[in-house]
């Protein structure tokens, strides 16, 4: 059973490559990139990917996203150095078999991860639960906001006043005012001290987890200008 890595990092993939193969799983592939990773899953597919949950030109989560969409059928496992319920949420949402924590001892990271590649390692209950209440807490309020007020609340979560996010925004102050009233009574805040800890107690202020939010769209992943490098190597 070929295992294909998906990692920005070169010491981790080969770190990942011997553990695999000291536990009989051949390599099929090494990808740095999620766009790298789309094309040679098309030609060459593993029947288990690991996947870096930050990668350098996208998500793990909207890689994985984005395979499921197409139809292609393996077992997805998300690579976390953190294990805040923020990256376990958007990994259960992606469709993720489950999260594997790179800062694990390395003799229980190579228990979990010969788990994993033999099928028997998945969700545990309480990582479940833990991406489910994050979830309702921060991600369905959070992707209700309009474009326009998620923009002013990550303003206020910087500590900004309504004349810098309104400079931010090319946005008049009183529009400001107006866009942080309704996402303070939709949020059911008191105010923007209220609405900027809950932003940062969310992490909806890292760049790598708000954008993932709405996972329906995933974007564009350049696999079109990839492809066409990738087929003449």
């Amino acid at each position: 059973m070929a295992i294909g890595v998906v990692s920005g990092c070169p010491l981790r993939a080969l770190g990942l490559q011997a553990l695999a193969e000291a536990e009989g799983f051949p390599l099929a592939w090494i990808a740095p990139t999620a766009a790298e990773a789309l094309c040679r899953v098309r030609r060459q597919p593993p029947a288990v990917l690991l996947i870096d949950f930050a990668l350098p030109d996208d998500s793990g989560p909207r890689l994985l996203h984005a395979l499921r969409q197409e139809g292609i059928a393996l077992d997805g496992f998300l690579l976390l150095a953190d294990p805040h319920p923020a990256g376990l949420a958007l990994a259960w949402k992606a469709g993720a078999r489950a999260v594997l924590f790179t800062t694990l001892p390395l003799p229980l990271l190579r228990v979990r991860l010969r788990a994993a590649l033999q099928g028997t390692f998945s969700w545990h209950p309480a990582d479940r639960c833990r991406a489910q209440v994050w979830w309702i807490r921060f991600g369905e309020p959070w992707a209700a906001l309009s474009p326009r007020q998620r923009a002013v609340a990550l303003g206020v979560a910087r500590g900004w006043s309504d004349k810098e996010i309104a400079q931010a925004l090319r946005r008049r102050p009183t529009s400001i005012r107006t866009h942080l009233r309704w996402l303070l009574h939709r949020l059911g805040l008191p105010d923007r001290v209220a609405l900027r800890r809950w932003v940062r107690s969310g992490r909806l202020d890292d760049p790598y987890i708000a954008p993932l939010l709405d996972l329906e769209d995933p974007p564009w992943l350049g696999e079109d200008r990839l492809e066409a490098g990738f087929l003449q190597k």
